[in-house]
């Protein structure tokens, strides 16, 4: 793909359907492409999506009206759902989907190797946030890449400007409290792997401090006024996220970033449109430079009408100066247990501010919210669709075979290792960096610009140190972390673990890298991948299970065997009494906040502990593991219980299993 020109490219409205219906209304509302999942591997697993027929019925439709359609593959693969994703993969490559965006550097691997046709998108769940990843993205001929939603508008002009690939940038819809593709509380409460696109909306709950209160529900996002700025600075695709939302919210955002995007002057009858989406409140977020507001004490999707006034046997009354007609959808919501009641108004009487509606609900009492979620766009949209059958031969169980052959490693290490992480210089104090054979040193950027006062510490265990990268690296301080890099090697240290693949980019000569848990290895061929980058060691993911660890083939990675991970990774700011604050969730349990260089981390503060299946790892080969030791205040004996532990393959307690006894959904 050649790069853009920014002065003469039309900037493209991308519209989410996550239905016939929003396929529809995106259609008609103006857009010039829309993104849709099928009915496996797609972030928004609770959608409708489509089935393989339907894909191409729709896929006809929208090439008359010359409109693309790019189909998300964006969540993490399981191993054993590899023969599937080639299945999916081979589909797509004989037809005329516009791109596939991604997530997982195995679908990656897959794609380019053996379906080298299909355009591929990098997914803002990839991680990428800096022109570290445009630049990384080009060199291995990923074509668009959807940057972060926490940036700043100066960090996104600068990323834009030079980019070598095209930029799409989200500018409507909900917002997640954590970067996408780094969030695992989901997936710690209950197995509904965000990542797996099956998030529970953990940030959405109210959580206990010395009150309840919603700490991590974020306003929707909200871009209109930017999108000339958006236009001049190149941006290749505004985005509106919502495969969940109704045909109405479909609409009546692609009508209004339609409107914007053509003229300057009709922004503010953009505005007058969007104060119907029946979205949350609105925010800029980063990219207006003002968070302060960007936390909601309402995590509910909906136009907020008013409070209950007024409850009887058969009709309730709310106050609103909103006009509302018989046929318009509402959702009621209790403020004490946060049930939520849906109704469509069949009967509405005025009354002084506000309105009686014929209701029964003995659950229900005053002080209760309101809110309108849909029926007041007056067009409909049909639900019918042609389906056109797959008619392109077979891809053969004996092509799958050879490819899954093909991802079984030619070497399979037998070295037993134990690593550690750690975040505080103070554990050098302890044994713990005798016993490992290899330390990763993640530390913060406040301690690497004063990196010579430890001079000594550096020398006397270079061997054994890997310095890791962080997640989120600002486009401002990229020089900064080169150069720390290099600087490195004066002391020996020529050993990185990077958090996302770009940073290789930031490797001086004779450097060497490992890859984080943050770099996900669910299956055969994400490893294939890394290891083909160069990588010596990966790590797996905090969030596997057992079904998984059985089916890699790939057993020469890292097992984080101990850890308070990190649930929650946040550029966003939480206000809290102090600076490491404890939480607690409905079912009790405890949560502590601290801030890492900047950035906002929750992890929970009973640790997860695998010392008791160490042994059933090593007989299924799996000879490598990490004792975690951020957020775990520096003492020798806290080192010498873990160690014990993890020699003796004890129970941990407190502790859990995270996600290992059973199955991540």
């Amino acid at each position: 793909m050649n790069t853009p020109n920014k002065t003469t490219c039309r900037t493209e409205l991308l519209l989410p359907a996550g239905s016939v219906e929003s396929f529809r209304a995106a259609l008609e509302g103006g857009a010039d492409a829309v993104y849709l999942g099928l009915k496996q591997f797609n972030a928004r697993g609770r959608a409708s999506n489509f089935t393989n027929a339907q894909f191409l019925g729709l896929l006809e439709e929208a090439r008359l009206k010359k409109v693309l359609v790019y189909v998300t593959l964006n969540t993490v693969i399981k191993n054993n759902e590899i023969a599937d994703l080639l299945q999916t993969l081979w589909f797509l490559s004989k037809t005329r989907v516009g791109a596939v965006i991604i997530q997982d550097w195995g679908v990656y691997y897959l794609a380019k190797t053996y379906f080298p046709n299909l355009v591929l998108h990098a997914s803002t769940q990839m991680g990428n946030h800096n022109s570290l990843g445009t630049r990384f993205s080009k060199k291995i001929g990923i074509e668009r890449v959807i940057l972060a939603r926490e940036l700043t508008k100066d960090e996104l002009k600068t990323i834009a400007q030079d980019s070598p690939v095209e930029i799409e940038y989200f500018v409507h819809g909900a917002l997640c409290y954590s970067f996408s593709g780094m969030c695992l509380f989901s997936s710690f409460m209950g197995g509904s792997g965000a990542n797996r696109g099956l998030c529970a909306q953990s940030c959405r709950r109210a959580y206990q401090t010395d009150k309840q209160e919603f700490l991590f529900s974020l306003k929707d996002n909200q871009l209109v006024d930017e999108v000339q700025f958006l236009k001049q600075i190149g941006i290749s695709s505004i985005k509106i996220e919502g495969r969940m939302k109704s045909a109405e919210y479909v609409y009546t955002t692609a009508k209004a970033y339609r409107m914007a995007l053509d003229s300057a002057h009709s922004t503010e009858q953009a505005k007058l449109l969007l104060a119907d989406d029946t979205g949350r409140e609105k925010t800029a977020y980063f990219f207006g430079g003002n968070v302060a507001e960007a936390i909601t004490e309402n995590p509910n999707n909906g136009l907020l009408l008013g409070k209950i006034t007024q409850i009887n046997p058969q009709f309730i009354e709310f106050n609103s100066d909103k006009e509302l007609n018989v046929g318009l959808r509402l959702r009621l919501v209790s403020k004490s247990t946060q049930a939520q009641y849906h109704y469509r108004i069949e009967t509405l009487e005025p009354i002084a501010k506000g309105y009686r509606i014929a209701f029964s609900n003995s659950f229900l009492q005053n002080g209760d919210s309101v809110f309108l979620v849909g029926g007041h766009v007056e067009q409909s949209f049909s639900s019918k669709i042609k389906t056109v059958s797959p008619n392109q031969g077979n891809f053969s169980n004996a092509q799958k075979v050879q490819i899954l052959s093909s991802l079984k490693p030619k070497n399979s290490s037998k070295d037993a290792q134990l690593w550690v992480r750690i975040q505080d210089l103070e554990w050098f104090k302890t044994s713990a960096v005798k016993q490992a054979h290899h330390i990763v040193l993640h530390l913060s950027k406040s301690v690497l610009e004063n990196i010579q006062n430890h001079a000594s510490v550096w020398k006397a265990f270079s061997s054994k140190i890997w310095l890791e990268l962080p997640k989120f690296i600002p486009e401002s301080q990229v020089e900064f972390y080169k150069l720390t890099v290099k600087n490195l090697q004066k002391y020996g240290i020529n050993q990185l673990i990077l958090s996302h693949l770009s940073q290789q980019l930031l490797l001086a000569e004779h450097q060497r890298f490992s890859t984080n848990e943050n770099v996900y290895v669910f299956n055969d061929a994400a490893s294939k991948f890394i290891e083909k980058q160069g990588a010596k060691w990966f790590f797996y993911p905090l969030e596997m299970d057992f079904e998984t660890f059985y089916s890699l083939k790939n057993r020469n990675g890292i097992v984080t065997i101990y850890s308070h991970p990190e649930l929650f990774y946040s550029r966003m700011p939480v206000l809290l009494n102090r600076q490491n604050s404890r939480f607690v969730d409905a079912e009790k349990s405890v949560f502590v906040k601290s801030v890492d260089s900047g950035m906002t981390v929750v992890r929970p503060e009973k640790a997860v502990s695998w010392f008791k299946y160490q042994s059933k790892f090593e007989k299924l080969g799996y000879r490598k593991f990490l004792i975690d030791l951020s957020g775990v205040e520096p003492k020798p004996d806290t080192w010498n219980r873990l160690f014990n532990a993890f020699k003796n393959q004890e129970v941990i307690e407190p502790s859990n299993a995270f996600n290992l006894r059973r199955t991540l959904k």
